[in-house]
């Protein structure tokens, strides 16, 4: 009974040590997949953006809005993307001739911002669906137009009219003190009484006595106050502005004209014969209209509409080139799908149009 009790003893003690050694390789494929499965978390996005209203706003307390900000937290969304936005310069975004776009660079993976899908850009990068399309507008600073011919015709007429009613105030009044009986000077002193009278300045020099006189003169006051009054705003709005014409590209053609660096307005600023500003961004260019410095500029139609909805003074001509605007990342990066897959679900589900007019 003792040898039982002891060799029972014994293996439950070599079970009681071998225990922990079974839990350890029971636990180790489960430590080894947790691990595996943390290596291969979420890769967080750096999407490259700019200033560009309405489609990117940022502000200065690092928040950003806007249209294609707002389509882009839905488009990630519904890819199941997180990411960090990263300000860059435009440049920055597309590249240059002699510096490549951060795309190239890794420095980011994704990047928008009002900005555009061309050849030339895609031979570098790539760009998703499009999710915007848009044209191009051409500020000009409005030429002020004087109708000098039709100011002469109302001055001849003005100066009939006095002529006229000075001969009849003198019929009238020539009886009395205040006016000579003879044709010269009593007309003239019936036309400057006349014009004193309209033109409300009332000298007190010549002034009608007889009731007659008086209630002519009123009449001519309120006549001329009438007539001053219509002429005012007919040489008003005819003296309004008027923008020089840009109607089409060939208008382009030997104005000088302010563009932002590398864009599409760009190209098709120098494509048509204009004498290009580079500037560094559209604001920039837009203020070199303002200031009269440049003819015009050539900028995207969501800058200027945003810039130019109330009270503007400056000339919008509706250019007909077509833009398209793409979300970029780099040439073969496997997210393109996904992203093309998201656009095209949020603008069949109505969603794109919900964001759509929130901005424009």
């Amino acid at each position: 009974m003792s040898a039982f009790c002891f060799k029972d003893l014994r293996l439950h003690q070599h079970r009681k040590r071998n225990t922990p050694m079974k839990r350890l390789l029971i636990l180790l494929p489960i430590l080894l997949v947790s691990f595996c499965a943390h290596g291969q978390e979420r890769v967080r996005l750096r999407v490259g953006i700019r200033s560009f209203p309405p489609c990117v706003i940022l502000r200065k307390n690092g928040h950003c809005s806007g249209f294609e900000i707002e389509l882009w937290r839905e488009i990630s969304r519904r890819a199941d993307f997180s990411y960090d936005f990263v300000p860059l310069e435009f440049t920055d975004l597309v590249g240059t001739e002699k510096v490549p776009s951060k795309l190239v660079t890794d420095d980011i993976d994704v990047a928008f911002s009002g900005i555009s899908i061309t050849s030339k850009r895609m031979e570098k990068i790539d760009s998703c669906h499009t999710h915007f399309s848009t044209g191009l507008k051409i500020a000009s600073f409005p030429e002020v137009t004087i109708p000098f011919k039709k100011i002469g015709f109302v001055l001849l007429i003005f100066l009939a009219l006095v002529t006229v009613a000075g001969i009849f105030l003198w019929a009238l009044e020539k009886k009395q003190d205040l006016i000579s009986d003879d044709i010269f000077p009593g007309i003239f002193e019936g036309m400057w009484c006349i014009l004193t009278t309209i033109s409300t300045v009332g000298y007190g020099g010549v002034a009608p006595k007889s009731w007659k006189g008086r209630t002519f003169t009123a009449f001519v006051m309120i006549l001329g106050i009438g007539y001053f009054c219509t002429v005012a705003s007919n040489l008003t709005a005819e003296s309004n502005f008027k923008g020089k014409s840009f109607s089409n590209l060939s208008d382009l053609r030997g104005a000088t004209v302010a563009v932002k660096r590398h864009s599409t307005a760009e190209e098709v600023a120098r494509k048509n014969g204009a004498l290009v500003m580079r500037v560094d961004s559209a604001l920039e260019a837009i203020d070199l209209v303002e200031s009269k410095k440049v003819n015009a500029s050539l900028i995207d139609a969501p800058v200027a509409d945003t810039r130019f909805k109330e009270g503007a003074t400056i000339v919008l001509s509706d250019l007909k080139v077509r833009q398209d605007y793409g979300i970029m990342i780099r040439i073969g990066d496997e997210r393109k799908p996904t992203i093309n897959s998201a656009i095209l679900t949020i603008i069949e589900d109505g969603t794109y149009d919900e964001i759509y007019n929130r901005w424009f």
